[in-house]
């Protein structure tokens, strides 16, 4: 996994990350509850990586392989945006 953010047209380093736990990554109550209902306990790397940066709002470019959850490393904090 390797996500590098982007700040004033500067990108910036590269960061990897562990999983980690849903609640870890600070999302709302609704959104956790969601996740729990679906059955997922842990985010994988480019989750745990990616949604702390995107609920700062910071442009970020990310890659992984298929099946690692992007997409909801994309989609969680931008819904996140939409509920508050």
């Amino acid at each position: 996994v390797q996500v590098k953010s982007v700040a004033d047209g500067r990108a910036g380093p590269m960061t990897e990350a562990e999983p980690t736990k849903f609640i870890e990554l600070k999302l709302s109550m609704p959104l956790l509850k969601a996740i729990h209902d679906l059955g997922f306990k842990q985010s994988t790397p480019i989750q745990a990586a990616v949604i702390p940066v995107a609920l700062k709002g910071v442009d970020l470019c990310a890659s992984a392989v298929t099946g690692s959850g992007k997409t909801a490393a994309f989609l969680l904090p931008a819904l996140e945006r939409l509920l508050y």
